[in-house]
Order: C-alpha cells, then structure tokens, then sequence
C-alpha cells in the first residue's frame, strides 16, 4: 500500500469536511444576519408603499446565504489545517509532521509516515467531522424567520393600497402595449406622401395617443384608470375615423401605411368599446333595480292616494246625509 497516497487522501476527505461545515454553517449564520435586513423591508412596507417586499425579504436571507457560502470558501481550510484537526484527535502532530514531508522520499520521512499511518488506523474510528452547524446560529435563523413572517402577515393600508396600485399598473401596462402598437403604426406611415395639413393631422393623432400613454402611466387608481380609459377609448374612435378621412384623400394608402393603421385603430377602438359595454352592463342592472324601487314606492303612494280620496268621499256622504236630516226635520 502507498503510505503517502493513503495518508494524502485522508487528510484531504478531512479537508472537505471541514470545507463544507464551515459553509453550512457559515451559510445559515449569514442568512440569519440577512433576515435582519428582511426586518427592515417588512417594516419599511408599513409606512412606503413596496408590492415586493415578501420577495425582496427572501432576497436578503438568500443573499445572506450566498455571502456566507462566499465567506467560507474565501477562508477555506488547506491541507496542513485538515492535518492539524486530525492530530487534534491524540496523534501528536504526527499527522502535520508527515503532511509537511509527504513531498519527501527520504528514509526518515518514510519512518514518520509509517509511525502517523499506525497511529491513524488505531484512532480512525474515533475521529468525526461534524456536519451540523452551531446550535446558536440555528436558533437565530429560526428567529429571524418568524419575525420576517409575523411582519409580513401584519394587516397594513399601506400595503394595500400598494397590492391595488400594482394590479391598476399591471392593466395599464397592457392597455399601454396595445397603445405602443398603434403608436408605432402611426410612426411608420410614409411622410412624403402626405401634404403638410395631412403630416399635420397625422402628427396631433400621435401627441393625443402620447399623453394617453402617460396618463395610463401615472394611473394610480381604479377610478383614475377607468378615466383614462375612458379618455382613450374615445381617442381610439376619434383616431379612427381621422384615418378613414386621410385614406379617402390618398390614391394607395396601402402604400402609405394609412390603411394598416386605420384598420388597427378600428379594431382596437371595437375591442374597447365591447369591453366597456361588458363592463356596463352590471350598471344597468342595478338601474333596473332602481326603477323597480321607485316604481314600488309610487305605487304604494298612489295607493296612499286613492285611500285619502275614498276618506274624503265617506266624508262628504257623511255631510249629505246630514243635510238630508235637517231637511226632513
């Protein structure tokens, strides 16, 4: 048997023991540091609106695990420390000392590795790296893990308010694509074959879908997003129907690009306006209600009505009746 080699992978299989419990537990005590961090975005959510900060708090335990796996491999263990944590177990330095010779093949150095070989073998299954991390750091995370948690399921407007904030964006943003189509449509209608009065009509159906495109932008709201929906939806038709005047005045707007653009901006001017029709139809019905309340209330104050004429009548056979006694009389 080589003695070297045997001696070599041993003190190497401790080295990578040793590598990855420091890496584990390095990992998890820098997780643990980064769920502080964590903290502060839980609790910056509770006054700034932040729709992120369930994510952005996973983010700092990751990147604390990854700075903590970076940490240890920048102070990773070499051979002569692997070495120096076997002889910890009672060989007596005699495996640094063959580890510092294992370049060496003189008879000496042979003596020495033989002598660490025997001493190894006779302690071997006592020596145990363990994987397992510090208990302390363990707990810590556990900690930081639930204050993050309990943070995170506190109720808060703020939050709120950034949950509907991001839902009215996420719509904006798709009204917004089907805007910078139309957009780039009008951009890439063939200039030179327009009159000035044209270019110009042309050039005031961008600027209005333009600042459409910034009020979606700044659309905060479910009611200033319908409203500028609204804005828009009649922007479409009015941009439409400019489109179908410039193409009657042009001998190929097919070649200008005129008829591709008004056939988008039709389309998405009827999209919008079933989608608004869809949308309004719940109104109606609630008028519907409102009429068949007020028509009930009308009814029970014609009834009141009718009810007052008959006391007036009783009344005034009651007064008849009376004269014709006094005249009998």
């Amino acid at each position: 048997m080589d003695i070297k080699k045997y001696l070599c992978d041993q003190i190497k299989i401790c080295k990578r023991k040793m590598n990855l419990a420091k890496g584990i537990d390095c990992g998890i005590f820098f997780a643990a540091a980064g769920g502080i961090f964590g903290m502060f975005c839980e609790l910056a959510s509770l006054v700034w609106q932040f729709y992120y900060v369930h994510f952005a708090a996973g983010l700092c335990f990751a990147a604390g695990l990854l700075a903590g796996i970076v940490y240890a491999l920048a102070g990773r263990a070499d051979m002569k420390q692997a070495a120096r944590r076997l002889d910890s177990f009672g060989l007596k330095e005699r495996m640094i000392t063959a580890c510092e010779q294992l370049d060496k093949d003189g008879e000496f150095a042979q003596l020495q590795r033989q002598d660490a070989m025997v001493h190894y073998d006779e302690i071997r299954g006592r020596i145990k790296i363990p994987l397992w991390p510090d208990r302390r750091h363990i707990l810590a995370l556990l900690l930081s893990v639930a204050l993050v948690t309990g943070l995170g399921f506190l109720p808060s407007a703020v939050r709120e308010q950034a949950r509907i904030h991001h839902k009215v964006q996420e719509q904006a943003k798709e009204e917004q694509e089907e805007l910078e189509e139309l957009l780039n449509a009008l951009e890439g209608v063939d200039m030179d074959s327009l009159t000035e009065e044209q270019r110009a009509q042309l050039q005031e159906m961008s600027d209005a879908m333009a600042l459409s495109k910034e009020e979606l932008s700044g659309a905060d709201s479910w009611e200033s997003l319908a409203s500028a929906l609204e804005r828009l939806d009649y922007k479409y038709g009015q941009t439409a129907q400019g489109l179908e005047n410039l193409a009657g005045q042009l001998s190929n707007p097919d070649a200008a690009g005129i008829a591709g653009a008004e056939a988008l901006a039709k389309a998405i001017a009827n999209q919008n306006g079933q989608q608004l029709a869809s949308a309004g139809t719940p109104g109606a019905g609630s008028g519907g209600e409102s009429s068949d309340g007020d028509g009930n209330s009308d009814g029970e104050s014609a009834d009141g009505n009718n009810g007052g004429q008959n006391g007036d009548g009783d009344g005034q056979d009651g007064q008849n009746g009376s004269g014709q006694g006094q005249n009998g009389s």
